[in-house]
């Protein structure tokens, strides 16, 4: 336990030393890199201490769904943070009590449709030479 507290202040102070120093611009992405260190860092620890434990065939088959879980919320958190896809709690509630779950699909929907154009014209760029000036 005092290793996972050590690791999370000395992150905490770098979350805290790049805000102070403005080297990155954290209030453009609406997003608060200490919670995702509050977070991340803990359930990493879990799923990585979990997986050690398991041994025989049994273990190695839990220790592959829980790698297969931490990609999957690692993969969320990093869109998240790149698209802000998902709606936060208010939208949520504003949803459902109006039960417009198609509206909210095509919202999040957009926002990865946007990324994917986004990526396809930067890879076009990259292919016809763009990327090289």
């Amino acid at each position: 336990m005092g290793h996972l507290l050590s690791a999370l202040a000395l992150l905490l102070l770098t979350v805290f030393a790049v805000r102070e120093a403005r080297w990155v611009n954290v209030a453009r992405y609406g997003v608060s890199p200490e919670w995702m260190v509050l977070i991340g860092l803990p359930l990493a620890w879990f799923l990585v201490h979990r997986s050690q434990r398991r041994t025989g065939v049994a273990g190695r088959v839990v220790n592959a769904l829980l790698f297969v879980l931490w990609l999957g919320i690692g993969g969320a958190v990093t869109s998240q943070v790149i698209l802000g896809w998902m709606p936060s709690p208010v939208r949520l509630q504003r949803v459902a009590a109006t039960a417009d779950w198609p509206g909210l699909l095509n919202e999040i929907l957009a926002q990865w449709t946007s990324w994917g154009w986004r990526l396809q014209q930067w890879w076009l760029g990259v292919q016809t030479g763009g990327a090289a000036r």
